[in-house]
Parts: structure tokens; sequence; C-alpha cells
């Protein structure tokens, strides 16, 4: 009987290893002013400004606070990419926007907004 036991106990905890998803990664990019806008590739960008707790936007005052608050929320910074525009109505006038590019290992996309509020979830977590 204790072999029996034991063969099940085997059998179950290789098939729970066996159905287990392998992590994969996912990217995700701050943008806008003081970083406060989030993409990671969700359906919709409408609303898509960093919020706290009480759904106040998130402003941040240096690129090292919105690194630390996705830190904080198991994401890597990988890279940082500054675009130039310039007007066509106005020659002179060009833009320069930075944006700061993040990764994270997830086993599943519904983990990809884990810890990350925006004015548009808020209020809808569970």
């Amino acid at each position: 009987m204790r072999h029996l036991i034991t063969l099940l106990l085997v059998t179950l905890a290789t098939m729970g290893v066996a159905y287990a998803q392998e992590p994969f990664t996912v990217y995700c990019k701050l943008y806008g002013a003081s970083y406060s806008l989030i993409d990671y590739g969700q359906e919709t960008l409408r609303k898509n400004t960093l919020v706290d707790e009480k759904g106040e936007s998130i402003y941040f005052n240096s690129v090292i606070g919105a690194m630390n608050y996705m830190a904080a929320r198991g994401w890597r910074y990988v890279d940082s990419i500054v675009e130039h525009s310039q007007s066509l109505m106005d020659p002179q006038r060009h833009t320069v926007s930075q944006y700061l590019i993040f990764s994270k290992e997830v086993t599943s996309l519904e983990h990809v907004d884990y810890g990350i509020t925006t004015r548009l979830t808020y209020g809808n977590e569970e």
C-alpha cells in the first residue's frame, strides 16, 4: 500500500510539472509627461495613465523614480529610446521624446499588468 501511495504522489508531481507553463518575456514602454503613460500591448491605449491606490495620476520626478516604480513591480529596465520629430508646418520646431523599455518574465499574459493600475483599470481589480 505504501508503494502505491508513493507511486501516486510521484505521478501527480510529474503531471504538475508537465502542465506548468514555461515563463516567457513580455515588454512594456513608459512614456509621456514624467513617464506617466504605459504601453504593454493592451487592447486600448485610452486612459493608460498610471494611477495610485487612490486613483490619482502618478508622475515621476526623474527617470530613476520611474525605474524604481517598475522594478518594485517585477519589471527590469531594458533600454531607453529617444525620438526626434520635426514639425511639417514649422521646420524650426521639433520635439524630443524619450521612452523607457522594461521586461519581465510571466507564465501567462494575464500577469502582464500585475501591480500596475491605470486610469482605465482603476476600480476594476478583483
